[in-house]
């Protein structure tokens, strides 16, 4: 399901929901996360196709360090326009050197930490 939000980062901005219930993408079941990123990447097209935007940020939020304040699964699709006011989370970050990339991953893929 898709709805516009009653607090947009810009025009046009909407939410999409699974139909069932799933707290978040820990929860979801895949099918209905890939139903989720289906019509997102629909309601995308719509926004660069009628609203003539520039680009289009998708956000996603789980549990409440990651910023999730609705415990209904959902996918921000966030036209985005030249100037408008959305920050960067990810702007002036410092590069992690090689070595702290592969310790990661090693944990990631199951190694001792």
């Amino acid at each position: 399901m898709t709805f516009l939000t009653v607090e947009p980062a810009t025009e046009g901005h909407a939410l999409v929901i699974p139909k069932r219930h799933a707290r978040n993408l820990f929860d979801i079941d895949a099918n209905d996360l890939s139903a989720v990123a289906v019509a997102a990447q629909e309601i995308a097209r719509w926004q660069r196709d009628r609203f003539g935007c520039a680009g289009v940020t998708l956000y996603q939020a789980n549990e409440p360090a990651g910023f999730q304040s609705v415990f209904h699964d959902h996918v921000h699709v966030v036209p985005r326009y030249p100037g408008d006011r959305v920050a960067n989370a990810w702007r002036d970050l410092p590069r992690a050197a090689p070595v702290d990339l592969e310790r990661v991953a090693e944990r990631l893929r199951g190694a001792a930490h």
